[in-house]
Protein backbone atom coordinates (compact mmCIF):
# COMPACT_ATOMS: atom_id res chain seq x y z
CA UNK A 1 0.00 0.00 0.00
CA UNK A 2 1.29 3.25 -1.02
CA UNK A 3 1.61 6.11 1.83
CA UNK A 4 0.34 9.51 -0.02
CA UNK A 5 3.02 12.37 1.59
CA UNK A 6 0.81 14.95 3.62
CA UNK A 7 1.89 18.66 3.37
CA UNK A 8 1.33 20.45 6.94
CA UNK A 9 0.34 23.96 6.46
CA UNK A 10 1.17 26.38 9.45
CA UNK A 11 -1.63 27.53 11.43
CA UNK A 12 -2.80 30.97 10.83
CA UNK A 13 -4.27 33.51 13.67
CA UNK A 14 -7.32 33.89 13.79
CA UNK A 15 -9.60 37.34 14.43
CA UNK A 16 -11.67 35.72 16.57
CA UNK A 17 -10.38 35.49 20.37
CA UNK A 18 -12.42 33.04 21.27
CA UNK A 19 -11.27 30.45 18.90
CA UNK A 20 -7.65 31.13 19.45
CA UNK A 21 -6.30 29.67 15.64
CA UNK A 22 -7.72 26.41 15.76
CA UNK A 23 -9.88 26.93 13.28
CA UNK A 24 -7.50 24.57 11.13
CA UNK A 25 -8.41 21.71 13.44
CA UNK A 26 -12.25 22.07 13.50
CA UNK A 27 -12.02 22.53 17.03
CA UNK A 28 -13.35 25.66 19.29
CA UNK A 29 -12.64 26.92 22.48
CA UNK A 30 -16.10 26.60 23.82
CA UNK A 31 -15.30 22.61 22.76
CA UNK A 32 -12.08 22.26 24.57
CA UNK A 33 -13.56 23.91 27.38
CA UNK A 34 -16.55 21.67 27.82
CA UNK A 35 -14.20 18.62 27.56
CA UNK A 36 -12.06 20.03 30.42
CA UNK A 37 -9.03 20.41 28.23
CA UNK A 38 -8.54 24.01 28.12
CA UNK A 39 -7.79 25.25 31.56
CA UNK A 40 -4.67 26.81 31.16
CA UNK A 41 -6.29 28.84 28.07
CA UNK A 42 -6.80 32.22 28.58
CA UNK A 43 -7.42 34.89 26.82
CA UNK A 44 -5.03 37.63 25.74
CA UNK A 45 -5.46 40.72 27.67
CA UNK A 46 -4.99 44.77 26.76
CA UNK A 47 -1.60 45.80 28.15
CA UNK A 48 -2.52 47.68 31.55
CA UNK A 49 -3.04 51.25 31.36
CA UNK A 50 -1.25 53.63 34.01
CA UNK A 51 -3.77 54.51 37.21
CA UNK A 52 -4.92 58.28 37.42
CA UNK A 53 -6.20 57.66 40.83
CA UNK A 54 -7.20 59.69 43.75
CA UNK A 55 -3.88 58.08 45.59
CA UNK A 56 -1.56 59.89 42.81
CA UNK A 57 -3.15 62.79 43.44
CA UNK A 58 -2.38 62.77 47.50
CA UNK A 59 1.30 62.02 46.46
CA UNK A 60 2.39 64.66 44.52
CA UNK A 61 0.63 67.04 46.85
CA UNK A 62 2.13 65.25 49.91
CA UNK A 63 5.42 67.09 49.29
CA UNK A 64 3.79 70.42 49.31
CA UNK A 65 1.76 69.63 52.33
CA UNK A 66 5.77 68.94 53.71
CA UNK A 67 6.89 71.97 52.84
CA UNK A 68 4.10 74.23 54.71
CA UNK A 69 4.57 72.57 57.59
CA UNK A 70 8.29 72.94 57.55
CA UNK A 71 8.06 76.23 56.93
CA UNK A 72 5.75 76.78 60.03
CA UNK A 73 7.70 74.47 62.48
CA UNK A 74 10.58 77.04 61.69
CA UNK A 75 9.00 80.34 61.76
CA UNK A 76 7.16 79.11 65.20
CA UNK A 77 10.63 78.27 66.48
CA UNK A 78 12.44 82.01 64.98
CA UNK A 79 9.13 83.60 67.41
CA UNK A 80 10.09 81.64 70.23
CA UNK A 81 13.69 81.64 70.23
CA UNK A 82 14.29 85.45 68.24
CA UNK A 83 15.01 88.16 70.97
CA UNK A 84 12.86 91.41 71.66
CA UNK A 85 13.64 94.98 73.04
CA UNK A 86 12.96 94.53 76.91
CA UNK A 87 8.96 95.45 77.60
CA UNK A 88 8.44 99.01 79.19
CA UNK A 89 6.32 99.47 82.09
CA UNK A 90 2.72 101.52 81.76
CA UNK A 91 3.89 102.88 85.20
CA UNK A 92 6.35 102.21 87.96
CA UNK A 93 8.36 99.31 86.88
CA UNK A 94 7.75 97.17 90.21
CA UNK A 95 10.84 93.85 90.85
CA UNK A 96 9.74 91.76 93.51
CA UNK A 97 12.62 88.96 94.01
CA UNK A 98 12.62 86.44 96.70
CA UNK A 99 16.53 85.83 96.98
CA UNK A 100 19.35 88.08 96.54
CA UNK A 101 20.45 87.36 92.77
CA UNK A 102 17.56 86.23 91.47
CA UNK A 103 16.88 89.76 90.28
CA UNK A 104 20.10 90.47 88.04
CA UNK A 105 20.46 86.73 86.86
CA UNK A 106 17.14 86.39 85.57
CA UNK A 107 16.32 90.70 85.24
CA UNK A 108 19.53 92.50 85.12
CA UNK A 109 19.09 93.93 81.47
CA UNK A 110 15.19 94.18 82.42
CA UNK A 111 16.08 96.33 84.94
CA UNK A 112 18.69 98.33 83.64
CA UNK A 113 16.81 99.19 80.38
CA UNK A 114 13.57 100.54 82.28
CA UNK A 115 16.09 102.64 84.43
CA UNK A 116 17.91 103.79 80.84
CA UNK A 117 14.40 104.21 79.46
CA UNK A 118 13.53 106.84 82.09
CA UNK A 119 10.73 104.48 84.06
CA UNK A 120 10.77 105.16 87.85
CA UNK A 121 12.42 101.71 88.89
CA UNK A 122 11.41 99.97 92.35
CA UNK A 123 13.01 96.67 93.02
CA UNK A 124 12.17 95.05 95.97
CA UNK A 125 13.97 92.24 98.05
CA UNK A 126 11.33 89.87 99.79
CA UNK A 127 13.28 87.69 101.91
CA UNK A 128 17.17 88.25 102.42
CA UNK A 129 18.13 84.20 101.46
CA UNK A 130 19.03 83.50 105.39
CA UNK A 131 18.28 79.55 104.27
CA UNK A 132 20.98 79.11 101.94
CA UNK A 133 22.25 75.64 101.99
CA UNK A 134 25.63 77.05 102.12
CA UNK A 135 24.82 79.27 105.10
CA UNK A 136 26.68 77.24 108.00
CA UNK A 137 29.20 76.86 105.33
CA UNK A 138 29.92 80.38 104.80
CA UNK A 139 29.76 81.26 108.70
CA UNK A 140 32.74 78.14 109.45
CA UNK A 141 35.00 79.25 106.20
CA UNK A 142 35.32 83.02 105.85
CA UNK A 143 32.07 84.55 107.36
CA UNK A 144 32.00 87.66 108.78
CA UNK A 145 29.97 88.71 112.49
CA UNK A 146 28.26 91.51 110.43
CA UNK A 147 25.37 92.64 112.88
CA UNK A 148 28.48 92.84 115.68
CA UNK A 149 26.49 90.74 118.01
CA UNK A 150 29.92 88.65 118.61
CA UNK A 151 28.47 85.44 116.87
CA UNK A 152 28.55 84.77 112.81
CA UNK A 153 25.14 83.25 112.45
CA UNK A 154 22.71 83.01 109.51
CA UNK A 155 21.40 86.32 110.65
CA UNK A 156 25.02 87.41 109.64
CA UNK A 157 24.64 85.31 106.61
CA UNK A 158 21.42 87.15 105.09
CA UNK A 159 22.85 90.51 105.91
CA UNK A 160 25.61 89.59 103.66
CA UNK A 161 23.98 88.89 101.10
CA UNK A 162 21.76 91.71 101.15
CA UNK A 163 25.17 93.78 100.93
CA UNK A 164 25.81 91.87 97.64
CA UNK A 165 22.03 92.53 96.32
CA UNK A 166 22.75 96.73 96.90
CA UNK A 167 26.17 96.68 95.39
CA UNK A 168 24.25 94.45 92.34
CA UNK A 169 21.28 97.47 92.60
CA UNK A 170 23.87 100.34 91.97
CA UNK A 171 25.30 98.76 89.26
CA UNK A 172 22.49 98.38 87.53
CA UNK A 173 21.19 102.32 88.46
CA UNK A 174 18.53 101.70 90.34
CA UNK A 175 18.16 104.37 92.92
CA UNK A 176 15.29 102.60 94.99
CA UNK A 177 15.24 99.31 96.88
CA UNK A 178 13.81 98.31 99.91
CA UNK A 179 14.48 95.01 101.79
CA UNK A 180 11.98 93.01 103.48
CA UNK A 181 13.71 90.55 104.80
CA UNK A 182 14.35 89.41 108.69
CA UNK A 183 17.84 89.67 108.91
CA UNK A 184 18.56 93.23 110.45
CA UNK A 185 16.39 92.26 113.18
CA UNK A 186 17.39 88.60 113.85
CA UNK A 187 13.88 87.24 112.55
CA UNK A 188 11.51 89.55 114.87
CA UNK A 189 10.09 91.46 112.08
CA UNK A 190 10.16 90.64 108.42
CA UNK A 191 9.95 87.92 105.45
CA UNK A 192 12.17 84.95 106.75
CA UNK A 193 13.46 82.99 103.63
CA UNK A 194 11.80 80.03 103.20
CA UNK A 195 8.15 81.22 104.28
CA UNK A 196 6.90 83.15 101.55
CA UNK A 197 4.68 80.30 100.69
CA UNK A 198 3.53 80.54 104.62
CA UNK A 199 2.00 83.91 104.69
CA UNK A 200 -0.72 86.10 102.94
CA UNK A 201 1.71 87.19 100.25
CA UNK A 202 -0.95 88.84 97.28
CA UNK A 203 -2.09 91.01 100.32
CA UNK A 204 1.89 91.82 100.92
CA UNK A 205 2.39 92.31 97.00
CA UNK A 206 -0.78 94.57 97.08
CA UNK A 207 0.59 96.70 99.76
CA UNK A 208 3.65 97.14 98.11
CA UNK A 209 2.14 97.91 95.21
CA UNK A 210 0.11 100.95 96.15
CA UNK A 211 2.66 102.86 97.34
CA UNK A 212 3.92 103.42 93.43
CA UNK A 213 0.84 103.11 91.40
CA UNK A 214 0.66 102.58 88.49
CA UNK A 215 3.07 99.80 88.37
CA UNK A 216 3.76 97.12 86.16
CA UNK A 217 5.30 94.21 88.13
CA UNK A 218 8.61 91.98 87.03
CA UNK A 219 8.50 88.57 89.00
CA UNK A 220 10.54 85.21 88.88
CA UNK A 221 8.54 82.56 87.05
CA UNK A 222 8.23 79.39 88.85
CA UNK A 223 8.69 75.51 88.28
CA UNK A 224 5.65 73.93 86.37
CA UNK A 225 7.16 70.40 85.94
CA UNK A 226 9.66 68.66 82.96
CA UNK A 227 6.63 69.06 80.51
CA UNK A 228 6.28 72.57 80.60
CA UNK A 229 9.32 73.71 79.38
CA UNK A 230 8.51 76.65 77.85
CA UNK A 231 6.47 78.18 80.54
CA UNK A 232 7.49 76.76 83.58
CA UNK A 233 11.27 77.32 84.71
CA UNK A 234 14.30 75.12 85.07
CA UNK A 235 14.02 74.14 88.72
CA UNK A 236 11.61 73.83 91.92
CA UNK A 237 11.89 76.50 94.82
CA UNK A 238 8.97 77.21 96.83
CA UNK A 239 9.61 80.68 97.57
CA UNK A 240 9.93 81.48 93.92
CA UNK A 241 6.55 79.55 93.35
CA UNK A 242 4.84 81.50 95.94
CA UNK A 243 6.11 84.87 94.85
CA UNK A 244 5.37 84.06 91.05
CA UNK A 245 1.37 82.88 92.20
CA UNK A 246 0.73 85.39 94.74
CA UNK A 247 2.02 88.51 91.72
CA UNK A 248 -0.27 86.60 89.29
CA UNK A 249 -3.37 86.71 91.37
CA UNK A 250 -2.79 90.59 91.90
CA UNK A 251 -1.95 90.94 88.24
CA UNK A 252 -5.22 89.50 86.99
CA UNK A 253 -7.02 90.75 89.40
CA UNK A 254 -6.19 94.56 88.87
CA UNK A 255 -5.89 93.68 85.13
CA UNK A 256 -1.81 94.54 85.49
CA UNK A 257 1.16 94.38 83.26
CA UNK A 258 3.00 91.18 84.37
CA UNK A 259 5.96 89.65 83.56
CA UNK A 260 7.96 86.49 84.60
CA UNK A 261 11.45 85.97 84.46
CA UNK A 262 13.58 82.30 84.69
CA UNK A 263 16.34 82.89 86.49
CA UNK A 264 17.18 78.80 86.45
CA UNK A 265 17.19 79.22 82.67
CA UNK A 266 20.96 79.22 83.44
CA UNK A 267 21.52 76.24 84.65
CA UNK A 268 20.39 74.65 80.95
CA UNK A 269 24.50 74.43 79.59
CA UNK A 270 23.24 74.56 76.27
CA UNK A 271 21.52 77.84 75.15
CA UNK A 272 19.15 76.64 72.60
CA UNK A 273 17.75 74.27 76.03
CA UNK A 274 16.63 77.71 77.19
CA UNK A 275 13.01 78.44 76.01
CA UNK A 276 10.16 80.93 77.29
CA UNK A 277 7.50 82.85 75.39
CA UNK A 278 9.56 85.75 75.41
CA UNK A 279 13.19 86.00 74.60
CA UNK A 280 14.40 89.54 75.47
CA UNK A 281 17.83 91.74 74.96
CA UNK A 282 18.80 94.92 75.72
CA UNK A 283 21.52 96.79 74.18
CA UNK A 284 25.30 96.47 74.78
CA UNK A 285 25.33 99.02 77.55
CA UNK A 286 22.10 96.77 79.28
CA UNK A 287 24.33 93.71 79.56
CA UNK A 288 27.07 95.32 80.17
CA UNK A 289 25.64 96.86 83.56
CA UNK A 290 24.08 93.50 84.25
CA UNK A 291 27.84 91.53 83.83
CA UNK A 292 28.66 94.51 86.51
CA UNK A 293 25.75 93.55 88.99
CA UNK A 294 26.20 89.67 88.33
CA UNK A 295 30.27 90.28 89.77
CA UNK A 296 28.42 92.34 92.76
CA UNK A 297 27.41 88.41 93.67
CA UNK A 298 31.31 87.36 93.33
CA UNK A 299 31.29 86.21 96.87
CA UNK A 300 28.30 83.76 98.29
CA UNK A 301 25.90 84.06 95.12
CA UNK A 302 29.18 82.30 93.01
CA UNK A 303 29.74 80.02 96.05
CA UNK A 304 26.20 79.13 96.10
CA UNK A 305 24.91 78.93 92.19
CA UNK A 306 28.06 79.42 90.22
CA UNK A 307 26.47 78.01 86.96
CA UNK A 308 23.91 80.44 87.06
CA UNK A 309 26.82 82.98 87.92
CA UNK A 310 28.50 82.46 84.69
CA UNK A 311 25.69 81.38 82.38
CA UNK A 312 24.15 84.55 82.86
CA UNK A 313 26.97 86.86 82.21
CA UNK A 314 27.69 84.90 78.87
CA UNK A 315 24.05 84.76 77.31
CA UNK A 316 22.82 88.05 76.14
CA UNK A 317 19.18 86.86 76.24
CA UNK A 318 16.66 86.81 79.10
CA UNK A 319 13.84 84.32 79.57
CA UNK A 320 10.08 86.03 80.17
CA UNK A 321 6.71 84.89 80.30
CA UNK A 322 3.89 87.14 80.11
CA UNK A 323 0.68 87.16 81.99
CA UNK A 324 -1.03 86.27 79.13
CA UNK A 325 0.62 82.82 78.92
CA UNK A 326 0.21 82.25 82.75
CA UNK A 327 -2.91 84.43 83.95
CA UNK A 328 -6.89 82.78 84.79
CA UNK A 329 -4.58 79.34 85.20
Amino acid sequence: MKIMPMTVRPLKASKDTSRVGLDGLGISVCELSASGMCGSITAPQEPNKPLRTGRMRRYRVLPYVLAVLVAVCLGGLWWVRHPQEPPLAQGTALFLTPHPDDETFGMGQAISHQVRSGRRVVVVLMTDGEGSEIAKDWAANGGTDVDGDADIDRWDFGLARRAEFESAMRALGVSEWRCEGASASQGATGIQDGTLSGIELASVVESIAAQYEPVSYFTVMEYRGDSARLTGDTKPNEDHTALCEAVCDVAVESETQAYFYKPYAYYKSAKILRWAPLVSRGDSEDFERKKVAVQAYSGIAKRSTLTLWVNSQKDRDEYAVPLSWIGGE
